[in-house]
């Protein structure tokens, strides 16, 4: 049985995080090893969970890391004490008990590759089902963007496969330790927003290195739940999902091969948001990410912890 670890980042959430944790020992026909990372949380909630650990591994970053940047962590942490696979699972997910022994069940079976579940909403609707379908090395783009999400899981699991797909879900994906060792981890300098969708799509393009979904593995997942708890949060999604959607789009749809993409990037989305309210600020948070991504802006600009 391949040796796994479960990476879980928490930032200022330890009793959302403590319930994942209770998720993740609850799975069955594995034994995983866990870390969690708190990725410089407020002093009372990582005392707090350092407090009710146990005698679990607790790693602690030196600043708000993000996404990426928290997970490496734990991927570091891991890539000399012999595991083979690194599940990160975001702190807001809830794996079914045997998600993990589905996963490895294809992995036995295809290799190396990114693999994701599942995830589902709390009513058992399909929240991503794999994004876009593939046909041969192609994404296939006629069919639009994940046509299983919103459907009812008991209705669909059973008419899907394991099958390439074009990108995982940030919530819960398992990378191969030796794909991270060979072709680097997911990048950090997104910090918020696209990294998991810009590693896949960078595996497959340079590596020929698939992401495979595996429709028998499924996870619970409260989407958003870190910017729920604070009207600054909202603005700081904003900035980050304006820039990096933006920064995506033209590393990995083709336009990078025009030297005027970028800005022609920036100003239609630009043009776009002149239809929505000018001074709401979530707009103008949004038109400041659209701005550094013109600039070639990367990495943590606007500090999440300062909006609390």
């Amino acid at each position: 049985m391949k040796r796994v670890l479960i990476s879980i980042l928490n930032w200022n959430n330890s009793a959302m995080t403590l319930d994942c944790v209770r998720a993740c020992q609850a799975l069955e026909g594995v034994r995983p090893d866990l870390v969690v990372v708190d990725n410089a949380s407020l002093p009372d909630q990582a005392r707090a969970l350092a407090e009710k650990l146990g005698g679990l591994t607790l790693l602690r970053a030196p600043e708000n890391l993000g996404y990426a940047g928290g997970n490496e962590l734990a991927y570091q942490w891991g890539k000399d004490r012999g595991y083979d696979l690194l599940w990160i699972l975001n702190n807001d997910a809830r794996p079914r008990p045997d998600a993990l022994l589905r996963v490895l069940e294809a992995y036995e079976q295809h290799g190396q590759a990114l693999y994701a579940t599942l995830v589902v909403d709390a009513g058992g609707r399909i929240a991503y089902g794999g994004g876009y379908e593939m046909s041969g090395q192609q994404i296939d783009y006629g069919r639009g963007y994940d046509p299983w999400r919103g459907k009812p899981i008991e209705q669909a699991a059973p008419e899907m496969r394991v099958r390439p797909v074009s990108h995982p879900h940030g919530a819960s994906m398992l990378i191969p330790f030796a794909i991270a060792k060979s072709h680097g981890f997911v990048p950090t300098d997104f910090f918020l927003y696209g990294e998991e969708t810009s590693y896949a799509f960078g595996l497959r393009k340079e590596h020929g290195i698939p992401t495979l979904v595996v429709p028998g593995a499924v996870v619970e997942h409260q989407a958003s739940s870190s910017f729920v708890r604070s009207e600054g949060l909202k603005l700081v999604q904003s900035y980050y999902r304006a820039r990096n959607d933006l920064r995506f789009a033209h590393e990995h749809l083709g336009y990078h091969r025009h030297p005027l993409a970028r800005p022609w990037l920036a100003v239609s989305s630009f043009i776009k948001l002149l239809a929505w309210p000018f001074l709401e600020k979530p707009r103008r948070y949004a038109l400041w990410g659209i701005l550094h991504f013109a600039l070639g802006v990367k990495g943590k600009t606007i500090h999440p912890e300062k909006y609390l």
